[in-house]
């Protein structure tokens, strides 16, 4: 601090004014000392001026006590403010007023210059120390932008302000795809650096935007006063930007971002708002990146979701009770009579109907359920398996999660089919293509210790991602289930090479997805021997009660 400064002196006593004035010049010879007599007064000279302290009685002709403190703070708070009293001040007035946001009291008779240098002195040094803590309680300390406590604040400021529909606040998240890559591949360091340019792009090309960094990969923009379409104008454009490599010491890299973009609606907070900007990056995400605008529609799906993700909660809560199994049968191809059936989850919803597993199964995944709930399938099916010809086998899908919850399921499994009476091998336990591949050799182990037991295992879906042929030999299977696409796409001859392969490792091959007669004929010729689909009957309740009736429809097709 310099030997001279401006202080505001706001006194309406003339015998304290002129006191306080010659003690300050006295402590700091060149100083400039504004007096004047009024909160207004002050409040309007600070919007006009810069001072480096506020000196204040509380007793002013329009306004007294500890709302003068207040007043100023929410005007100048950049501002140290010292509290002029005639008397000593209480403990409890003290901590109010620092709370309010005094930095100090001052004694109307403190004669000596000296304790007005040192009042004013450190008043100072604790408004610029607290300013710095506040600046740091806000800022990332990797990029300088705003953190995600700031952007927050400043999303809700924004709010605040706006009237809806007239006034647009935009928020757009920003995340950087693959960047678990880029650190896993270059070091953090470079991630770090690759950060620090995103955020100085962001900076730079958004200078309207309060911009955020919300931690790790992700960040934030928040603009006011520009119209919904600029904005996403603004970050497609902002996105293009990222098509020009990096340089990172002696790396050129090119990174590419997801955004999500969304505009302020009625009865929305800050909280929400974010949120929805967050789940439409995960939809550019998934399309493969670029820039997603949340509309109506999205609101709306995104409500059934929630609202499904709770239902399923209440379900996991009172035992599945809506829940049931249907069962699809596995045909023999030659003698067009079920030779298994595959057990597939359905769930009889009061207003929906009954739903398939394909729409839940993934907030299920998502709520941490699907172990809770395959322990249901598998209690379930075997309470049923009385009922099932026992020459059949049943095939249980389980999800890869389950497994990886540890051994409880493995030792589960075997509990109850041995309490059941059951012999394991008449259970066919499906795992999907890409979670076997993806799975630890922990998880391969524990599908080991199953096929120990007895139990017989299957890859199902196979076909729909990197199909890995040369693990096929290593993996403890029993059954390829291959992927209804194959047939959709007409790929035969790769059908008839998987059945030869599969054959001589002595896996056996089941084809799914046979949903017309020419379709059975063109596999029969390879020949597959088993396979599924609506062709041969759909999923029911008890299809193997049906009796002749599906046979007959079989064969009589075969005849015409």
């Amino acid at each position: 601090m310099g030997a001279t400064l401006h202080v505001l002196l706001v006194e309406d006593s003339e015998f304290d004014s002129l006191t306080h004035r010659t003690r300050i010049r006295a402590a700091f010879p060149g100083s400039t000392v504004t007096v004047v007599e009024r909160l207004s007064e002050a409040l309007a000279f600070l919007d006009a001026n810069r001072v480096e302290v506020v000196l204040t009685d509380l007793g002013l002709p329009d306004s007294s006590g500890l709302a003068t403190v207040e007043a100023f703070a929410l005007v100048a708070e950049t501002v140290p403010v010292i509290v002029l009293s005639g008397a000593e001040p209480s403990e409890e007035l003290r901590l109010r007023a620092i709370e309010l946001g005094a930095q100090d009291f001052l004694l109307k008779g403190a004669a000596v210059p000296e304790v007005y240098r040192s009042c004013i002195g450190y008043a100072i040094k604790r408004k610029e120390l607290d300013l710095e803590a506040r600046r740091l309680a806000r800022t990332d300390t990797l990029t300088g932008l705003l953190n995600r406590r700031a952007i927050i604040e400043r999303i809700k400021t924004a709010l605040d302000g706006a009237t809806f529909p007239d006034d647009t606040v935009t928020v757009a998240f920003c995340d950087v795809d693959d960047f678990k890559a880029i650190n896993d591949l270059y070091g953090h360091s470079v991630g770090d650096a690759i950060l620090q340019e995103i955020a100085t792009t962001i900076s730079s090309k958004a200078p309207d935007a309060a911009v955020g960094r919300l931690g790790g990969d992700e960040f934030c923009l928040v603009c006011a006063g520009h119209s919904f379409r600029e904005v996403v104008d603004a970050v497609s454009e902002l996105n293009e930007a990222f098509s020009a490599p990096i340089t990172v010491g002696r790396r050129s890299l090119t990174v590419s971002c997801s955004w999500g973009v969304v505009r302020n609606t009625w009865g929305c907070d800050a909280y929400s708002i974010l949120g929805e900007a967050d789940r439409a990056m995960y939809r550019a995400k998934k399309r493969g990146g670029g820039v997603v605008t949340y509309t109506s529609g999205m609101r709306v799906q995104d409500h059934e979701t929630e609202q499904t993700q709770s239902e399923l909660l209440e379900q996991a809560r009172s035992g599945f009770g809506q829940f049931l199994m249907h069962f699809q049968p596995i045909m023999g191809v030659a003698s067009l009579r079920p030779v298994a059936y595959e057990a597939l989850l359905r769930w009889r919803h009061p207003d929906r109907g009954l739903l398939t597993a394909s729409s839940f199964v993934a907030l299920l995944h998502e709520a941490g359920l699907t172990a809770q709930l395959d322990e249901w399938v598998l209690t379930t099916v075997l309470g049923q398996l009385p009922t099932i010809p026992h020459d059949a086998r049943v095939h249980i899908n389980v999800s890869p999660s389950t497994l990886r919850l540890g051994e409880h399921y493995c030792s589960l499994a075997e509990q109850l089919v041995t309490g059941a009476g059951v012999e394991p091998g008449r259970l066919v336990l499906e795992f999907t293509e890409e979670a076997v591949l993806n799975d630890t050799l922990e998880d391969l182990s524990r599908i080991e210790d199953l096929k120990r037991s007895g139990f017989s295992i299957a890859i199902d879906d196979f076909g729909t991602g990197y199909s890995a042929l040369a693990y096929l030999d290593h993996l403890p299977i029993d059954w390829l289930k291959l992927d209804g696409r194959f047939l959709i796409d007409g790929s035969y001859r790769l059908i008839e090479g998987l059945a030869q392969i599969a054959d001589r490792i002595g896996v056996r091959v089941i084809v799914e997805g046979v949903e017309t007669a020419e379709q059975h004929d063109r596999i029969a010729a390879i020949p597959i021997h088993w396979a599924q689909g609506s062709y041969y009957s759909g999923a029911s309740h008890a299809p193997w009660a049906a009796g002749p009736p599906v046979l007959d429809r079989l064969l009589s097709d075969q005849e015409g």
